[in-house]
């Protein structure tokens, strides 16, 4: 698997909390991924964005969160128990 932002990240993400995924480009300056805010009303439009040191790490990060156990990551957990208070 090449480890560039050319890839698909399509095919990686089975966490419904997932937004986006980014990467080392002329506008932008960080290797993040994008997730679901877990607070509501803040009545600013913000989401947690994790922050890499390289699109190695991030690409683990996001196989082993974003796919095959998303439900073992902590932000998944957290945003997860938002839903769980508006019931």
């Amino acid at each position: 698997m090449p480890d560039d932002d050319r890839m698909s990240y399509a095919q990686y993400p089975k966490c419904p909390f997932y937004i986006s995924a980014s990467g080392l480009t002329k506008r932008t300056k960080l290797i993040t991924v994008t997730c679901e805010c877990h607070v509501e009303n803040l009545g600013f439009d913000v989401r947690p964005m994790l922050r890499f040191r390289n699109r190695a790490e991030r690409r683990d990060f996001m196989e082993l969160f974003c796919n095959d156990r998303w439900k073992e990551c902590p932000w998944a957990k957290r945003i997860a128990e938002k839903y769980k208070e508006m019931l």
